[in-house]
């Protein structure tokens, strides 16, 4: 990724961030897996935005979703989280306005979690 900057005089400059400022802002970040059920795949899957936005808000990105092969309602769902404990916390004792996310998009509990090692 480029970062870019200003030099004094106005010069837009380009450059590579180095690789070991790359290393530590990546080090913490682990892949999630997140599973449940639910009560309407179509609406679920229709609703892919709030999901993710709702999932950034708990450390996590590059939210990805996944459908049962078999046609059921089980579904799965991977992000990059940067705080695990906190998005812990966020799918553990959702706060009202995640709650009402959930129950808009038809999550079904219980809701499983799995953490990259």
């Amino acid at each position: 990724m480029l970062a870019a900057g200003v030099r004094p005089g106005g010069a837009l400059v380009l450059s590579e961030p180095r690789a070991s400022h790359a290393n530590e802002r990546w080090s913490n970040v682990a892949k999630m897996i997140i599973t449940h059920a639910v009560s309407d795949l179509e609406h679920w899957l229709s609703r892919k935005s709030e999901r993710a936005e709702a999932i950034e808000s708990g450390s996590g990105s590059n939210v990805t979703d996944y459908v049962a092969t078999d046609g059921g309602s089980n579904v799965a769902i991977t992000a990059d989280v940067a705080d695990a404990d906190a998005m812990k916390a966020l799918l553990g004792s959702p706060s009202p306005e995640i709650l009402a996310i959930m129950e808009e998009h038809g999550v079904v509990p219980p809701i499983s979690t799995y953490i990259e090692k």
